[in-house]
């Protein structure tokens, strides 16, 4: 690789690590290139950084996007916990002929679960609301 200088007065043309930036955020993004190799690297320096920080914002946007869809559920290892042992102790005190088969447990355990965080959400709601004043 020679590095050669342009002439006075031609722009300076986009750079080797310019382009690979470039295809790491197509990939990144998997938005449609607009240039391929060989058209980017005939873009001048400045048009070809406008270029990457148009895709990088994009990406950022996207990235912006997805975390505020995002509605994962938050799991209460404490609240699970004090579920898990209700259940057990429960189950440990049935007759042993009614005792519980594995994958029943874990669909009551699961089940009660569901039902504390709705009970929890509906409470952190009602204290929101000005209960308990």
């Amino acid at each position: 690789m020679t590095d050669e200088k342009p002439a006075e007065g031609e722009p300076r043309l986009a750079t080797a690590a310019q382009w690979k930036l470039c295809e790491q955020l197509y990939e990144e993004t998997h938005w449609q290139r607009q240039y391929g190799k060989e058209a980017f690297m005939t873009l001048p320096r400045e048009d070809a950084s406008r270029h990457i920080a148009a895709v990088k914002e994009r990406k950022v946007s996207e990235q912006g996007m997805a975390a505020a869809n995002e509605t994962r559920q938050q799991f209460d290892k404490i609240g699970f916990g004090m579920v898990y042992k209700l259940i057990w102790k429960a189950s440990s005190e049935a007759n042993l002929a009614t005792k519980l088969s594995k994958e029943q447990f874990e669909d009551a355990v699961i089940g009660e679960y569901a039902l504390f965080k709705g009970c929890q959400k509906s409470c952190r709601q009602w204290v929101e609301d000005g209960g308990l004043k």
